[in-house]
């Protein structure tokens, strides 16, 4: 039987009926080469039941009578460290009994099998690069998404240091996919979504993780650097919308629209603008505002303690927008469109040439969607225009110039 087998990697071992598997390793390098896998297991379900494991050449055959053709359940194990390939794992074949070709009566497979990798995470704060402690709870997780599942994997996340014990397979530069990190709900950080906060250290030099491996069996520490949400500020230089004249009516949660221009600029008793904290009575309310403001509140910051919704067009100017809830601009469905202009007060601003993919001419600001910019009804994940913190340049009409806005990311924090 042996010998039998051992020419089946080539060939079928009998003019009958049986099923055929081949396992090699998975590594392009190995794959060119073909290099065999002994020992791996591999079972059969169906019309026959049973298992064998492959031979030093790779090889596991499965000889059938005629009245054992059919439909085969094949499931397949690594032997010892190693993995088999998502996909190959388990897997379906048909035997056909009706045929005259000796080549059709063998269902065949080739499984790829390799040293699994894994990935150990550290959180940071993209700013201080301090660990970040105690911010964690049931809802904070990591994603990892490859090109062999239709679903994402998920992780619990209760501590800045995570050995990852799910192994990983082995995706080599050149590759068609790329493995793609995202870790959600660390309390007081945005989401990190993409491999551009996920950093590769232990080398000369710092890099974004491309989501791929140098080879089989490597343990990748990775960095994650977490944008921090710029927290509510309080004391004497700070004001409440609801304290300036007009902007909100006492606890009323609806913006005003008809106040004059020079009450609209939000000063401390120096003379200087002043932070502004956009909240109403209720914190159940969503601020609004239903007719255009033809001038510009203006302040130096301005944080946003509720959601905001509107069907007309808002203009805030501030070098800092930090908007906590969800922003909802009506789309252009109902009777009229929201928009939302984002300015920066003169002598305020980032010029745009010390941003990486800035337009030199213009002068940016912050802005934060800590819970989406949404164009239509926020509980529909199709509406998110924007989420997280980016730059915008001075006099962004949202959402037309949403293409205008920078994602703010480790690599380009000012």
């Amino acid at each position: 039987m042996e010998t039998i087998i051992s020419r089946s990697i080539y060939q079928e071992a009998s003019p009958g009926w049986g099923i055929r598997i081949c396992a090699f390793r998975g590594w392009p390098a190995n794959m060119g080469e073909k290099v065999p896998v002994a020992g791996v297991k591999v079972a059969i379900d169906g019309p026959k039941k049973t298992w064998t494991s492959t031979n030093n050449r790779g090889a596991a055959l499965f000889f059938l009578n005629g009245n054992e053709t059919g439909n085969y359940k094949v499931t397949v194990e690594a032997p010892g460290s190693m993995m088999v390939m998502p996909g190959d794992r388990s897997f379906e074949l048909d035997v056909k009994h009706n045929t005259e070709d000796p080549v059709e009566r063998w269902a065949k497979r080739r499984v790829l099998v390799e040293y699994p990798c894994y990935l150990d995470l550290t959180v940071r704060d993209a700013g201080t690069k301090n660990l970040i402690e105690a911010a964690y709870d049931e809802e904070s997780h990591l994603e990892i998404r490859s090109p062999f599942y239709p679903y994402v994997q998920r992780m619990e996340v209760r501590s800045p240091v995570l050995s990852i014990a799910e192994p990983l397979w082995p995706l080599g530069p050149g590759e068609t996919g790329a493995y793609g990190l995202s870790l959600r709900h660390v309390q007081g950080y945005h989401d990190a979504e993409g491999n551009e906060f996920f950093w590769v250290t232990g080398q000369k030099e710092e890099t974004a993780w491309n989501g791929t491996f140098a080879g089989p069996g490597e343990r990748l520490a990775l960095i994650a650097y977490l944008l921090p949400i710029p927290p509510t500020p309080s004391g004497d230089d700070v004001q409440d919308a609801t304290g300036l004249v007009q902007w909100l009516n006492g606890n009323s949660h609806v913006v005003t629209s008809n106040i004059k221009e020079d009450k609209a600029r939000a000063t401390t008793d120096a003379g200087d603008l002043a932070k502004v904290v956009w909240k109403s009575g209720n914190p159940q309310d969503t601020i609004k505002l239903n007719n255009d403001n033809s001038f510009v509140f203006t302040a130096s910051a301005m944080y946003w303690e509720r959601n905001f919704y509107t069907q007309a067009h808002m203009r805030v100017a501030a070098e800092l927008h930090v908007f906590n809830g969800w922003v909802h601009l009506e789309d252009k469905n109902a009777n009229k469109q929201g928009e939302l202009s984002l300015f920066v007060p003169d002598g305020l601003g980032i010029p745009g040439s010390l941003i990486p993919g800035g337009n030199p001419e213009r002068v940016y600001g912050e802005v934060h969607f800590v819970e989406g910019l949404f164009l239509g009804d926020p509980s529909n994940e199709e509406n998110l225009i924007a989420k997280g913190a980016y730059y915008f340049p001075d006099g962004a009409r949202l959402p037309e110039d949403a293409r205008l806005l920078i994602p703010m990311i480790p690599s380009n924090l000012r």
